[in-house]
This record gives C-alpha cells, sequence and structure tokens, in this order.
C-alpha cells in the first residue's frame, strides 16, 4: 500500500497503478520491476516531458509580451 501512495504522489493516476498492484499480486517484492510497470514509468515520464514542452512555450510567449510591453514606446504625432 505504501508503494502505491508513493505511486500516486508522483502523480500517477489510480489507473495508472494497476501495473504495479498487479506486479505485487505475482509475487514480486516491488511493484515497479514487471515490464507494465516499467512502461507505465515510462509513459508518465512522457507526459510530464510533453507539459514541461508546453509550459516552456507559453513562458516564451509571456516573457515576448512582457519585453514587447515594458520596450514600448507610443508614437509622437506631428
Amino acid at each position: 500500500m505504501r508503494e502505491i501512495r508513493g505511486l500516486l504522489s508522483v502523480g500517477l493516476t489510480a489507473d495508472e497503478t494497476l501495473p504495479f498492484v498487479e506486479c505485487l499480486r505475482a509475487g514480486n517484492d516491488r511493484a515497479d520491476v514487471c515490464p507494465a510497470s516499467l512502461a507505465a514509468y515510462r509513459l508518465r515520464i512522457a507526459e510530464i516531458e510533453r507539459r514541461i514542452g508546453e509550459l516552456s512555450t507559453l513562458r516564451d510567449e509571456l516573457t515576448d509580451l512582457l519585453h514587447d510591453a515594458e520596450s514600448y514606446r507610443p508614437q509622437e504625432t506631428p
């Protein structure tokens, strides 16, 4: 149960912990030594990497907007 709580605490959903539960039910000492558990880790890491990419893009866009706003000088009318 402690291992499952740990998995939930790092962002896996209850459904994503199923391979780990099945691994323990198969008699393994650890929940993450089965191929399906390793695949679940990889999928979660890939999702985090995708989200990091999205957030980095948003940060860059906001940084550009901030720099544009900070450097804005209204044009003088003749």
